[in-house]
Order: structure tokens, then C-alpha cells, then sequence
């Protein structure tokens, strides 16, 4: 069996798409997904399967979500050592406290470098991005609530992207570890 990790985008945020994980973890296990587990409520699953393609598994996880809650998450599924490995090529050096200032952006599709001038246009002085393959790391020390390149970052890239902070991504990896071991 091979663990994977699943990310979905935009549940339990701002009181749309409701998904209890608790629930999810159920509804998938009676669909067939073993070894189903989540890390907190923003749609983080840890899983093991057989299957080899990432987009049916992606597709039968949204399915179980739409059949059972009533929406269609977007949901990207990697298999979790291809999952760590951009978690350990984050090229910013922070403490672990300060691993939530460092944000992943994980695409979909294949994404467009930023140009310097419209990134330089909405940065911050203290923030900076690299992209790496097709994954887009920004570190932002300051936070991203009020930050216009976090907000501006996806259509500069030209993907759909979800995105996760450095110190839920270390947890997530620490999680499918888990999955793994118990399976």
C-alpha cells in the first residue's frame, strides 16, 4: 500500500463548506480508504491505497465529500514521500517557531514564474518567494493577513494552488509517517 496525502481547498473557512473531519474520516473509511486520518479542520488527510493515479484518487475522495456533505472540494492528492520531499526543499531558513511564516503553494497544474516587477509591485520589503519546480514556497515574516503578494501570488502564477504553512505541512508529513507505520 501506498500513503498519500490529500489536500482539499477552501473547507471549514469562513463558515462555508462545513467538513468535519471526524466524519470525513468515517465516510472515507466506508468508501474504501484505509488508514484515513486528518490534521485539523482545514482539509489536511493522510490515507493508504493500492491505486497509482493520483487524479482518481483525488476524483473518489471529492466524490465521497460531494455525496455525503454536499459539495465538490478541490482536492490534490500526492503520495506523501513526493509530499515530504517539498516540504524538506523549503529554501528559507526559519526556526521551527516561526515555520508558520513560510507559505506552500501546491498547483494543480503546471505554474508560471512571477514576474519580478509585478511581485516587486505588492511585496512587502521583508517578504520574499522562490519557486521551486512547480512549487511556489513565500515567506512572509510579517504574516499573510494583510499581505498583497499572499493574496495576489495564485493569479501570478496562473494555477489553481492550495496552500499550507511550513509548521502544518512538517505536521502533515509527521502524520502519513504515522499512517504508514500502523498500516
Amino acid at each position: 500500500m501506498t500513503t498519500w496525502v490529500a489536500l482539499l481547498r477552501s473547507v471549514n473557512v469562513g463558515g462555508h463548506n462545513i467538513l468535519p473531519m471526524k466524519a470525513l474520516a468515517n465516510a472515507a473509511g466506508n468508501a474504501g480508504f484505509t488508514g484515513f486520518a486528518t490534521y485539523i479542520q482545514s482539509g489536511n488527510c493522510v490515507f493508504l491505497a493500492g491505486d497509482d493515479d493520483p487524479q482518481d484518487l483525488a476524483g473518489r475522495l471529492a466524490q465521497v465529500i460531494e455525496d455525503d456533505f454536499g459539495f465538490r472540494p478541490p482536492t490534490l492528492v500526492m503520495r506523501a514521500g513526493a509530499f515530504a520531499a517539498v516540504v524538506a526543499a523549503n529554501p528559507f531558513d526559519v526556526a521551527d517557531a516561526d515555520a508558520n511564516t513560510v507559505h506552500i503553494h501546491f498547483a494543480w497544474q503546471t505554474v508560471r514564474a512571477p514576474k519580478p516587477a509585478e511581485v516587486a509591485a505588492v511585496a512587502q520589503a521583508d517578504e520574499a518567494i522562490r519557486l521551486i519546480g512547480n512549487t511556489l514556497y513565500l515567506h512572509a515574516p510579517a504574516g499573510i493577513g494583510r499581505s498583497k503578494l499572499a493574496e495576489k501570488l495564485p493569479s501570478m502564477l496562473g494555477a489553481e494552488v492550495t496552500v499550507r504553512n511550513l509548521r502544518t505541512a512538517r505536521k502533515i508529513v509527521a502524520l502519513a509517517e504515522t499512517v504508514a507505520a500502523a498500516g
